[in-house]
């Protein structure tokens, strides 16, 4: 049960710090509500003002709130008119003006306030709001078996300020921010990316009024801006608070000042912190209320549940609804929507599914494939690629000549020569090169990171590169690939596209003049027939070409592995 607590504790305070300026942006005058699943807004009288409409609302920020229609993102002002049209899968709140939206198959992209796009972020997995003039963003860790992120930070430019170098990172405040290492330590840099105070830390959290809550050999405490302790690591959780701190000890939340001596006693089930309020929601006898900076009941415990007053207002819980009370206990909108939404919230980050598709298909040359072609000697392609005949095998139809290349952070790829580059010489006993050369090339794209599972979009890519191939026929193969096969008239070759519900596309480059397009067919269970002329086509056009081995057709064995 600790274990949770903490987990839950530690996100709490991390969301809470990373956000507690956002009431310093806006007034806050409208509140997003949900009624029968639609996001509309009320004034603090409990009037709509904006009618419900939304799949979801978050709370106005620099004068525009995001909102989204159906699976859309955009941003409304206070009219309820959209000012940015909803044309985003994820977007971020906007912050110092700047938020981050991501389109279907885009990398992050910078806008202002009036939409316009002010830079994109390729290379980024994840980038969240500015604060402080920077926005961490993170890419894969290429020396990471376990896909884990690198996190900089950039500027108002897009660009790179602070090199990606870090497993986790909070924002800046008062100029420096909190930042995890390789080695799993948390410590303090400050905005030119040097360590002004050193990894030592379990984990911490980010500046609130000039000090951080840390954790230290599984207890909390609490430094300054110069790492020194204000209050030693004794508590089981802790979060900067007015004035103190708000902490857990055992299973219990109470306050402390810096002295580590209790202002309020921990008794609570649950607490919420006073942020700039007189009052802190308290969780007594599994109901909320509100105590002052004493301790003392100032609202009985009487809610299902209860917010952190932001002005003179707090959200509460009554028998699954939602109101409005104030510092006296009032209702002042009756319990009557299906949720207000938390004044704290707010999307201060976007993960983005772009993969760079087009230089994962640049790889594939179908015409000169790594510079090379088909009649091409096995000894000149060996050569290319600085191989001796010793390198391969004479029972080998398909040698592997580039493997696992990094294409980009999406993708490795595999480039093999279909066809046996030696033979064994029985007068002397030795392997010797084949005087024949391949009668097709291989490409196995390997995807990864979040490019897996997404072997369709590769395909619909490649798709431009075939604009002379004619389909012939697609079906599944006797392995289940999705198989497609092309042919032109204006070129030597037979293209094969296969790919499973899984990490891998493969493009097979078949010379016609010594692979029989009838025989490639006859490996595939089709599915669809294509009109009766391309039939004829292929049937009348190559049936006249000599056949190969069984292991030159199968397509699957070919480019395998």
């Amino acid at each position: 049960m600790m274990k949770s607590l903490n987990f839950f504790f530690c996100l709490f305070s991390f969301l809470i710090l990373t956000n507690c300026s956002f009431f310093d942006s806006d007034k806050i005058d409208l509140l997003p509500f949900l009624q029968k699943e639609k996001w509309g807004y009320i004034d603090l009288q409990g009037k709509i003002v904006i009618n419900p409409q939304f799949t979801t609302a978050n709370y106005f920020n620099e004068g525009l709130a995001l909102v989204s229609t159906g699976d859309k993102y955009g941003y409304i002002d206070k009219t309820g008119k959209y000012v940015i049209n909803p044309s985003f899968i994820k977007a971020t709140d906007f912050s110092e003006g700047v938020a981050f939206v991501v389109k279907e198959n885009t990398e992050p992209i910078a806008i202002n306030k009036k939409g316009e796009t002010l830079f994109s972020l390729k290379q980024a997995e994840i980038v969240e709001t500015f604060s402080e003039g920077l926005a961490a963003f993170a890419i894969l860790d290429k020396t990471s078996t376990d896909e884990d992120y690198l996190y900089g930070f950039v500027d108002k430019t897009g660009k790179e300020f602070i090199k990606p170098q870090f497993k986790q990172v909070g924002e800046f405040s008062d100029g420096l921010c909190n930042v995890q290492n390789k080695e799993g330590k948390w410590g303090f840099i400050d905005k030119s990316g040097i360590v002004r105070i050193n990894f030592q830390f379990d984990y911490s959290t980010s500046f609130y009024e000039g000090k951080a809550a840390v954790k230290f050999s599984e207890k909390w405490g609490v430094i300054d801006n110069e790492g020194k302790y204000i209050l030693n690591a004794q508590f089981d959780d802790l979060v900067v608070d007015d004035n103190g701190f708000m902490i857990l000890q055992g299973d219990k939340y109470g306050w402390c000042d810096k002295d580590g001596k209790f202002i309020i006693n921990p008794q609570f089930e649950s607490s919420l912190p006073f942020i700039d309020s007189n009052l802190a929601p308290v969780l007594s006898n599994k109901k909320w209320g509100y105590v002052d900076k004493e301790g003392k009941f100032i609202i009985n415990p009487q809610f299902d549940d209860a917010y952190v007053f932001f002005d003179d207002f707090a959200v509460i819980k009554s028998s699954d609804k939602y109101g409005l009370i104030d510092k006296k206990g009032k209702i002042v909108v009756n319990p009557q929507f299906d949720e207000i939404k938390n004044p704290f919230f707010s999307n201060s980050l976007v993960t983005t599914d772009y993969i760079d598709l087009k230089s994962i298909i640049g790889v594939i040359n179908v015409d000169n494939p790594e510079g090379i072609n088909f009649s091409s000697s096995f000894f000149e392609i060996a050569n290319k690629y600085s191989k001796s005949v010793n390198d391969f095998s004479a029972y080998d139809s398909a040698p592997i000549l580039v493997n696992k290349k990094q294409i980009n952070s999406f993708a490795d790829y595999n480039f093999q020569a279909l066809g046996s580059f030696v033979s064994f010489n029985i007068d002397n006993y030795e392997n010797v090169f084949n005087s024949d050369s391949p009668y097709g090339f291989s490409y196995s794209i390997i995807l990864k990171g979040r490019a897996l599972g997404k072997e369709k979009s590769v395909y619909n890519e490649f798709q431009n590169k075939l604009k002379d191939f004619l389909l012939v026929k697609k079906g599944l193969d006797k392995d289940n690939f999705e198989t497609y096969v092309y042919t032109s008239n204006s070129k030597n070759s037979i293209l094969v596209v296969h790919f499973k519900d899984f990490n891998y596309f493969e493009v097979a480059i078949f010379n016609k003049n010594k692979v029989e397009l009838s025989k490639i067919l006859d490996i595939i269970e089709f599915e669809n027939q294509i009109n009766e002329s391309q039939s004829n086509y292929q049937s009348d056009s190559y049936g006249d070409y000599s056949t190969v081995d069984s292991a030159a057709v199968d397509v699957d064995s070919a480019a395998a592995e």
